[in-house]
């Protein structure tokens, strides 16, 4: 079933479905820090890169295009095609709290 915008998730429900959401969607959380892949999370549209960090309760996380960039930059370190879900996850996690790749 396909991810509505603006509807709550989990943070594993959206990297699960990652490669089928539009890339110019940004993910967003209702936590502000401790993620997980049980952080309950919305995807939402904002023009031309006007990404605010805080709609109500939500909190910005990241680009659903960045977030893609982030996987396929662990499979490329880690020589891996097909990393596990919760593999994604945790670099997804580590980027969007350290700006940087996982090795």
């Amino acid at each position: 079933m396909a991810i509505q915008i603006g509807e709550s998730k989990t943070l594993q429900d959206i990297v699960k479905d990652l490669d089928t959401i539009a890339a110019d969607l940004v993910i967003y959380v209702t936590s502000p820090r401790d993620w997980t892949g049980a952080t309950v999370a919305s995807l939402l549209f904002h023009p031309a890169g006007q990404y605010p960090m805080q709609i109500g309760i939500l909190t910005y996380f990241l680009e659903v295009s960045i977030a893609r960039e982030v996987v396929d930059v662990w499979k490329k370190w880690h020589n891996n095609p097909y990393p596990t879900l919760e593999e994604q996850i945790n670099a997804i996690i580590h980027y969007a709290n350290k700006d940087a790749y996982l090795r």
